[in-house]
Protein backbone atom coordinates (compact mmCIF):
# COMPACT_ATOMS: atom_id res chain seq x y z
CA UNK A 1 0.00 0.00 0.00
CA UNK A 2 3.13 2.33 0.47
CA UNK A 3 3.35 2.03 -2.92
CA UNK A 4 0.13 2.53 -4.08
CA UNK A 5 -0.14 5.93 -1.86
CA UNK A 6 3.36 7.48 -3.31
CA UNK A 7 1.97 7.17 -6.75
CA UNK A 8 -1.65 8.53 -5.96
CA UNK A 9 0.64 11.18 -4.33
CA UNK A 10 2.79 12.08 -7.16
CA UNK A 11 -0.50 12.47 -9.35
CA UNK A 12 -1.80 14.42 -6.98
CA UNK A 13 1.18 16.83 -7.11
CA UNK A 14 1.66 16.34 -10.83
CA UNK A 15 -2.30 17.56 -11.09
CA UNK A 16 -0.92 20.58 -9.24
CA UNK A 17 1.86 21.10 -10.88
CA UNK A 18 -0.31 21.24 -14.46
CA UNK A 19 -3.09 23.46 -12.78
CA UNK A 20 -0.18 26.35 -11.44
CA UNK A 21 1.61 26.19 -14.92
CA UNK A 22 -1.80 26.50 -16.77
CA UNK A 23 -2.95 29.74 -14.10
CA UNK A 24 0.50 30.85 -14.64
CA UNK A 25 0.09 30.81 -18.93
CA UNK A 26 -3.58 32.68 -18.83
CA UNK A 27 -2.17 35.27 -16.50
CA UNK A 28 0.63 36.06 -18.81
CA UNK A 29 -1.16 35.82 -21.51
CA UNK A 30 -3.84 38.31 -20.39
CA UNK A 31 -0.69 40.51 -19.58
CA UNK A 32 0.89 40.19 -22.70
CA UNK A 33 -2.80 40.92 -24.40
CA UNK A 34 -2.96 44.10 -22.13
CA UNK A 35 0.71 45.17 -23.26
CA UNK A 36 -0.05 45.01 -26.50
CA UNK A 37 -3.53 46.97 -26.53
CA UNK A 38 -0.94 49.67 -24.97
CA UNK A 39 1.28 49.81 -27.15
CA UNK A 40 -0.82 50.28 -29.87
CA UNK A 41 -2.63 53.02 -28.19
CA UNK A 42 0.83 55.12 -27.74
CA UNK A 43 1.68 54.13 -31.34
CA UNK A 44 -1.69 55.74 -32.15
CA UNK A 45 -1.02 58.86 -30.30
CA UNK A 46 2.05 59.15 -31.46
CA UNK A 47 0.69 59.25 -34.81
CA UNK A 48 -1.67 61.46 -34.23
CA UNK A 49 0.53 63.48 -32.49
CA UNK A 50 3.08 63.50 -35.22
CA UNK A 51 0.30 64.69 -38.14
CA UNK A 52 -0.39 67.59 -35.61
CA UNK A 53 2.77 68.88 -35.69
CA UNK A 54 2.86 68.03 -40.54
CA UNK A 55 -0.41 70.28 -40.21
CA UNK A 56 1.12 73.18 -38.74
CA UNK A 57 4.13 73.04 -40.46
CA UNK A 58 2.03 73.30 -43.72
CA UNK A 59 -0.02 76.08 -42.86
CA UNK A 60 3.57 77.89 -41.92
CA UNK A 61 4.61 76.68 -45.56
CA UNK A 62 1.57 77.28 -47.45
CA UNK A 63 1.85 81.02 -45.53
CA UNK A 64 5.49 81.45 -46.57
CA UNK A 65 4.57 80.49 -50.57
CA UNK A 66 1.68 82.64 -50.52
CA UNK A 67 3.98 85.69 -49.07
CA UNK A 68 5.85 85.06 -52.29
CA UNK A 69 3.27 84.23 -55.14
CA UNK A 70 -0.62 85.17 -53.98
CA UNK A 71 -1.37 82.93 -56.81
CA UNK A 72 -0.58 79.96 -54.79
CA UNK A 73 -3.83 77.53 -54.80
CA UNK A 74 -2.11 74.71 -52.67
CA UNK A 75 -0.58 71.27 -53.01
CA UNK A 76 0.15 67.82 -51.93
CA UNK A 77 3.57 67.69 -49.57
CA UNK A 78 4.98 64.43 -48.83
CA UNK A 79 7.58 64.86 -46.60
CA UNK A 80 9.70 61.83 -45.48
CA UNK A 81 10.65 61.73 -41.73
CA UNK A 82 13.58 60.11 -40.52
CA UNK A 83 13.74 58.18 -36.74
CA UNK A 84 15.41 56.15 -35.23
CA UNK A 85 13.05 53.05 -36.34
CA UNK A 86 14.28 53.94 -40.07
CA UNK A 87 12.16 56.50 -42.50
CA UNK A 88 8.34 56.86 -42.62
CA UNK A 89 6.66 59.12 -45.32
CA UNK A 90 3.61 61.05 -44.74
CA UNK A 91 1.26 62.56 -46.87
CA UNK A 92 -0.27 66.30 -46.05
CA UNK A 93 -2.75 68.17 -48.74
CA UNK A 94 -2.72 71.80 -48.60
CA UNK A 95 -6.00 73.32 -49.81
CA UNK A 96 -5.99 77.61 -50.78
CA UNK A 97 -9.48 79.59 -50.87
CA UNK A 98 -8.68 83.49 -51.60
CA UNK A 99 -10.69 86.13 -49.82
CA UNK A 100 -12.13 89.09 -49.67
CA UNK A 101 -10.03 91.66 -49.62
CA UNK A 102 -7.19 90.37 -51.60
CA UNK A 103 -4.90 89.82 -49.47
CA UNK A 104 -6.72 87.61 -47.51
CA UNK A 105 -6.28 83.81 -47.46
CA UNK A 106 -8.30 80.18 -46.34
CA UNK A 107 -5.79 77.47 -45.64
CA UNK A 108 -7.14 74.02 -45.08
CA UNK A 109 -4.82 71.40 -44.34
CA UNK A 110 -5.52 67.64 -44.09
CA UNK A 111 -1.92 65.90 -42.95
CA UNK A 112 -1.92 62.09 -42.80
CA UNK A 113 0.99 60.29 -41.16
CA UNK A 114 2.15 57.79 -42.06
CA UNK A 115 1.12 57.48 -45.59
CA UNK A 116 -0.64 54.09 -45.15
CA UNK A 117 -4.22 53.03 -46.10
CA UNK A 118 -5.31 51.65 -42.74
CA UNK A 119 -2.88 52.06 -39.63
CA UNK A 120 -2.58 56.11 -40.04
CA UNK A 121 -3.76 58.96 -37.95
CA UNK A 122 -5.39 62.04 -39.75
CA UNK A 123 -5.90 65.92 -38.49
CA UNK A 124 -7.39 68.39 -40.27
CA UNK A 125 -6.55 72.06 -39.71
CA UNK A 126 -7.48 75.94 -40.96
CA UNK A 127 -6.39 79.13 -40.75
CA UNK A 128 -7.16 82.33 -42.17
CA UNK A 129 -3.86 84.42 -43.19
CA UNK A 130 -3.61 87.79 -43.69
CA UNK A 131 -0.99 88.93 -45.84
CA UNK A 132 0.28 92.60 -46.21
CA UNK A 133 -1.16 94.65 -48.91
CA UNK A 134 0.98 95.15 -51.79
CA UNK A 135 2.40 98.55 -52.51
Amino acid sequence: MTHFRRQRRRGFVMLAVIAVFGIVLVTLSVFLQRLLVQERETRSLLNKLQAQALAESALDRAAAKLNGDRKYQGETWQPTLKNAAGTTSARVVIAVTPGSPENQFSVTVTSLFPDHPTRRAQVVSERQINLRPRD
